[in-house]
């Protein structure tokens, strides 16, 4: 789908092998808004940061003339929420971008928005509930009971997909709960998990 606007020269997410997998079906899903939730097992922060980074620029540009309202959760500020903002700002500015700040932790390029929270850190700012995506980084190190008191409540709008960043094996995470649920329906023709823990290593050595 071509973006349009001043925008125009804005790239698409440039990803390679299982990571590029993903990103199309990420991208398939919020265009035609079909509520999927997707596993991903990324090494580290820092990887699924490099990865959803390209994304979530992209994403704003695309729902810029529209409310498109997203949103990244981390468990804390310093680790994992300050550096997905910083990147996603010089994203923005390396492609020539007219983003805004809108409040502490809040990006926004026209009608859309990209929100940043911790569990850590309140967000002292309203913000819309995400109608476009919401990401969980990390989300082996978030427990179950937290998300379903302050996450979910806020992930019910029609349409609204779902992405979990993590590794798999931490009791009482959400993101064992979730993974398992995706690998239960993996004989489905779409696939909603991707395990980019080996190829991150296979591609950056390509």
């Amino acid at each position: 789908m071509p973006v349009k606007s001043e925008h125009e020269s804005f790239q698409q997410p440039s990803c390679k092998g299982k990571s590029e997998a993903f990103g199309r079906a990420l991208i398939r899903s919020v265009i035609d808004r079909d509520g999927s939730v997707f596993t991903v097992d990324a090494p580290t922060a820092s990887a699924a940061t490099e990865l959803a980074t390209n994304l979530r620029a992209w994403l704003l540009v695309l729902g810029a003339g529209t409310p498109a309202a997203s949103a990244t959760v981390s468990p804390t500020f310093l680790g994992e929420t300050y550096p997905a903002m910083l990147a996603l700002v010089r994203k923005m500015e390396e492609n020539g971008a007219a983003w805004k700040p809108s409040g502490a932790r809040t990006i926004r390029i026209g009608n859309a928005s990209h929100v940043f929270v911790s569990r850590d850190r309140a967000v002292a700012e309203k913000s819309p509930n995400p109608n476009g995506v919401i990401e969980i980084v990390d989300a082996h190190r978030i427990d179950r009971q937290w998300f379903y008191e302050r996450v979910a409540p806020r992930c019910k709008r029609p349409g609204l997909v779902r992405v979990f960043y993590g590794l798999p094996g931490v009791t009482g995470s959400i993101y064992d709960e979730v993974r398992a649920a995706n690998l239960a329906g993996a004989a489905r023709n779409e696939p909603r998990h991707f395990d980019l823990t080996a190829s991150a290593l296979i591609e950056k050595a390509a």
